[in-house]
């Protein structure tokens, strides 16, 4: 089963979120969890707002997973660029990256950058 809902309360440490359903009479879901790429060997942590529309499937045994959010009129991404992957936080920070241009751009103009490594170097070719 898919639902479409809104975001209306995150479990940071189970990783998990619960979700209203305005069209089943503004139920609330028990916690989902939240799909992302990897677990295993890698990991990727990033929860969803409070009041993001997110999309919701079920399987046979009612197990529920919050599979992603989705566009809408409002909600576009600044740029429409196939070769541009970018990930806007709210604060004004970018990490975007132009496979085109072979390009890497960081703006954090309200915060702090750290890199740290055993050994660090910055190479240009």
């Amino acid at each position: 089963m898919i639902k479409v809902g809104k975001v209306s309360s995150v479990n940071e440490k189970k990783g998990t979120a619960r979700v209203l359903f305005p069209d089943r009479q503004n139920s609330v879901s028990g916690d989902l969890f939240i799909v992302v790429p990897f677990t295993l060997s890698g990991k990727v942590y990033y929860m969803p707002e409070i009041n993001e529309r997110v999309v919701c499937i079920y399987d046979e045994n009612g197990t529920g997973f919050i599979v992603g959010s989705f566009y809408a009129d409002n909600r576009l991404p600044s740029q429409d660029d196939k070769n541009k992957a970018y990930v806007d936080f709210n604060d004004g920070t970018v990490l975007r990256y132009d496979k085109k241009e072979k390009l890497l751009d960081i703006i954090c103009d309200k915060g702090e950058i750290n890199i740290a490594g055993k050994k660090v170097n910055i190479i240009e070719r």
